[in-house]
């Protein structure tokens, strides 16, 4: 056939296509009928129903205190646990539909192990994995449990819910492991090296008795993992996880609040304009403070979760700055190699606890970290302006960097391209003339 009759025959073919098609595709429904998650694709929820049943309270039978501990008997080490959700399918349908949103609705229950607990938040959780998901036509999301999103003291609840003590559990999806057990094997070792870090174990995830597969499970960065490490109660909800920058101060920012030795008060930062107090009792950050909102992952209710220890959270972040800029707290030069020097980062930092860490962090080969990606890790940050490392995130550990290589490339993998961003441009990073904003 010459290329003339091509070209006829393919018209003819476009054509029929078009007059088989169905309507729809064409119509004004074509968001609708092309949507690529939720349970009834057919069509899409722009809003949630989050009404708690009145006459709902807490049940005082699946309260605790991180403390006492008792949430860590549903991480199964030797087994897989058991865990049910059950949610309405237009809030089931509008979390899987706004996934890259994490976008939040409230769960009718959550139950664990053949404890329920009703009424709690649910969302998908994740940046890279969460966004291949949702380019794909799987619901096998990553998701976040949050017992106390919706029943809260300061809503007039007879407490905050929990679950034993502890406010939020993650479930990942092992997009990136098939063997399952990277992270279960990493902070295992975490746990046997005394650092303070999330319980975790394995679980089969039904969501309204659909199998959903089997999930790591894990307990998300809060101050239950301190309280419970250290069998304390009163730890500070102040618990960083940055995402796509570093902490730094720049003291420009807040000069006409540093009082003596670097420290901020409360009185500073509201005298001076930086939190605002709402009408209905809450807080928010103002003017410059605005700039670090993600510390508290740009989330409000984080950040008023974190109000009473934001003082204490800008005074580490003065001091560590200062002393990376090889001066003490009150702005004179100092010799990094001194004892003088040594005090001061103690006073900074748990110099022991992140040794720990660091060396820990160096030995399972984690590259997707906070120096090559300045995400994955968090920043604990008490009420005397110290801080200690929390690890987070560890499916790209054992040497793994995507796209996957073969046995060979992960065994003789460098492990200096684990600290490549420190060696380039640390320096440059906090020197006083980096704009980090």
């Amino acid at each position: 056939m010459n290329k003339k009759t091509n070209k006829k025959i393919i018209s003819i073919i476009l054509v029929a296509a078009l007059l088989i098609a169905p309507w729809n595709v064409f119509s004004s429904k074509t968001a609708y009928a092309a949507e690529r998650h939720g349970r009834d694709r057919s069509r899409r929820v722009n809003s949630p129903d989050n009404t708690v049943p009145a006459g709902y309270d807490v049940n005082p039978e699946t309260q605790g205190k991180a403390k006492d501990g008792g949430y860590k008997r549903f991480f199964l080490k030797n087994d897989l646990q058991e865990v049910r959700i059950e949610i309405s399918g237009d809030n089931l349908d509008y979390v899987l539909q706004h996934a890259s949103d994490e976008a939040m609705a409230l769960a009718k229950s959550c139950t664990i192990g053949g404890v329920k607990v009703e009424n709690v938040g649910l969302k998908t959780k994740g940046a890279y994995t969460k966004n291949q998901t949702n380019n794909s036509d799987s619901d096998r999301f990553s998701f976040t449990v949050n017992f106390g999103k919706y029943v809260k003291k300061s809503a007039g609840y007879s407490a905050t819910q929990n679950f034993f003590g502890v406010k939020k559990i993650s479930f990942n999806n092992f997009y990136f492991d098939k063997t399952m057990l990277k992270e279960y094997s990493v902070f295992k070792l975490f746990n046997e090296m005394g650092i303070p870090s999330s319980d975790y174990g394995l679980a089969k995830l039904y969501i309204n008795g659909e199998y959903f597969g089997v999930y790591f499970m894990i307990e998300t960065l809060q101050e239950s993992i301190v309280e419970s490490h250290y069998k304390t109660s009163g730890a500070s909800k102040f618990i960083m996880k940055p995402q796509g920058t570093a902490p730094r101060f720049k003291d420009r920012d807040f000069s006409n609040c540093l009082g003596q030795d670097g420290l901020i008060t409360w009185d500073s930062l509201v005298n001076n304009g930086y939190i605002n107090q709402n009408s209905d009792g809450t807080y928010s950050p103002k003017s410059t403070l605005s700039n670090y909102s993600y510390l508290w992952e740009n989330d409000s209710d984080n950040f008023n979760d974190c109000i009473d220890i934001i003082p204490a959270m800008l005074t580490w972040l003065y001091r560590l700055t200062q002393l990376s800029n090889k001066k003490d707290f009150s702005g004179n030069k100092i010799d990094v190699n001194s004892s003088r020097y040594l005090e001061l980062l103690d006073q900074v930092i748990d110099t022991d606890e992140v040794t720990r860490y660091f060396a820990t962090h160096s030995f399972v080969i984690q590259m997707d970290n906070m120096f090559t990606w300045k995400q994955n890790y968090g920043l604990y940050v008490d009420s005397n302006a110290k801080s200690m490392m929390i690890p987070w995130d560890y499916d790209h550990s054992w040497g793994y960097e995507y796209p996957p290589q073969d046995g060979e490339e992960a065994a003789n993998w460098n492990i200096d391209k684990m600290y490549n961003y420190v060696t380039q441009q640390a320096n440059a990073y906090y020197s006083e003339d980096f704009d980090l904003f």
